[in-house]
């Protein structure tokens, strides 16, 4: 179970008696709560991943007769302490905090596709017009989470909308010629980012066993020009 907003102490206490039930929930920063945190002890924290420590210790949360386990995450670069509740036992700490990322992805999908892929505008009441449009502002959103990881870097923690202005938010010269769609991009800053992902793109497609046409566009293949700042392209 994983939620934000059932942080309460008659609620954990239930939660604790079901068998078979496991839960895990982030703390609310609450002054106790936050006391309890910073009550870690440096030594209790071992590195979780790049810029995070992780530490594992028992709470008390008022209204929960049972002590919860909780996983401490300290941001390093800023030396913020997040702390996740839970009552399962077994399952190892690093595993438990990649289980609430991941359960953390479906608030970035639905903030990501509200906030710029519209998904507060339906295009109708009936419902395989909704299913579609569901599925492909899904499609594009994973396009973007995927771009999103490959840059790396400062690109991995922007949404969706601050990777477009940054990279995708360009004007371009199209011209169809014979089967081939060009694609022309005048300078712009931080191309150097995207052009190699578009350099030679036929035979990267080729290499995953792509076919490069696009048959909803004519059988087309499409090239990616970029220019310099005196508008020569770039080799």
């Amino acid at each position: 179970m994983f939620d934000r907003e059932f942080f309460k102490g008659e609620f954990f206490a239930r939660l604790v008696e079901m068998p078979k039930t496991k839960f895990i929930t982030i703390a609310k920063n609450y002054k106790t709560i936050v006391e309890q945190l910073e009550a870690v002890p440096e030594s209790a924290f071992h590195r979780l991943c790049e810029g995070k420590d992780l530490a594992t210790t028992y709470m008390h949360v008022t209204n929960c007769p049972a002590p919860l386990r909780l996983l401490v995450i300290k941001l390093l670069d800023s030396g913020k302490l997040i702390g996740l509740i839970t009552n399962d036992e077994k399952t190892t700490p690093e595993m438990l905090v990649i289980r609430y990322a991941r359960r953390w992805r479906i608030e970035n999908f639905f903030k990501d596709v509200e906030a710029f892929l519209n998904l507060d505008h339906l295009p109708g009441i009936r419902q395989p017009k909704i299913d579609s449009m569901l599925y492909i502002k899904f499609l594009a959103f994973s396009m973007f989470n995927y771009l999103r990881q490959q840059l790396g870097g400062q690109f991995s923690s922007m949404n969706i909308e601050s990777i477009y202005d940054a990279l995708l938010h360009r004007k371009a010269h199209l011209q169809l010629i014979d089967d081939r769609l060009i694609v022309k991009f005048a300078f712009f800053k931080g191309q150097e980012t995207v052009i190699e992902r578009y350099r030679n793109l036929d035979a990267k497609l080729r290499f995953h066993n792509i076919d490069p046409r696009i048959p909803w566009l004519g059988n087309v293949r499409i090239s990616f020009i970029f220019e310099d700042k005196d508008g020569m392209p770039v080799s």
